[in-house]
């Protein structure tokens, strides 16, 4: 592992939100998922780092990449409990991150038809607001929203669907398309320059970068009787 000195941006300065003390260079200097399975892990570890939490430092992509691939172990380990359940069931999701951190949060989980997902991503997130830069926004989310799509932004992801984060959505729109910001640990394409330092060489590193993503063209994956799902951090 190669380690860098980075400057962390607080975006507190710019928007003097309280929550924004935890938005720190991973916003904008980011680095990938670790592997390609592993977009669940991202993303509920940069919801922990965006709560502020002290007993989890994770302000720059080195340690959020630490802490991604030390959640999937967790993941993997309760999964290999139980023959029915894999690492991709969501309640093995929750499970993991109770044990993880020591049961100072619970992932939440809700399934919703697209109006009710509309209005919740507002709710958990606080931000209504898309007109603003995506990286204010980011600094602006009271929370950080998690949903899974079979596309976003270009790249597909197909059926199985793909976690990514919610940073805002568009409050004033009640029909699809909705505009909203997002989080992307796997977008495909060509890659653009490395700005973050270089943490190691896995296979994300190879196939994806990692950003904010502005758009209205997406495809919430569909689960029983088309709900759509959403989970967030809740603190115990």
């Amino acid at each position: 592992m190669r380690l860098c000195a980075t400057a962390a941006i607080c975006f507190l300065t710019l928007t003097g939100h309280a929550y924004a003390q935890s938005s720190s260079d991973y916003f904008l200097d980011s680095v990938p998922q670790a592997n390609s399975d592993t977009c669940q892990s991202y993303s509920i570890v940069l919801a922990l780092a965006h709560t502020g939490h002290g007993d989890f430092p994770l302000h720059n992509a080195e340690q959020l990449r630490v802490a991604e691939l030390k959640f999937r172990k967790w993941v993997n380990n309760i999964a290999a409990t139980d023959t029915k359940r894999s690492p991709a069931h969501h309640e093995v999701w929750a499970e993991a991150l109770e044990q993880y951190v020591d049961k100072r949060f619970r992932l939440k989980r809700e399934y919703l038809d697209f109006l009710d997902w509309l209005k919740r991503v507002g709710e958990i997130t606080g931000s209504k607001d898309v007109s603003i830069q995506p990286e204010l926004a980011a600094a602006k989310a009271k929370r950080v929203a998690m949903t899974s799509v079979e596309a976003l932004g270009g790249t597909v992801y197909g059926k199985q669907g793909h976690i990514v984060s919610v940073l805002a959505i568009d409050g004033a729109a009640n029909a699809s398309p909705v505009t909203a910001i997002f989080f992307n640990s796997a977008i495909r394409g060509p890659k653009a320059e490395k700005r973050a330092c270089s943490v190691d060489d896995l296979p994300g590193d190879y196939r994806y970068h990692a950003g904010l993503v502005k758009t209205n063209s997406y495809t919430l994956k569909a689960f029983e009787e088309g709900k759509h799902f959403l989970m967030w951090l809740e603190k115990n």
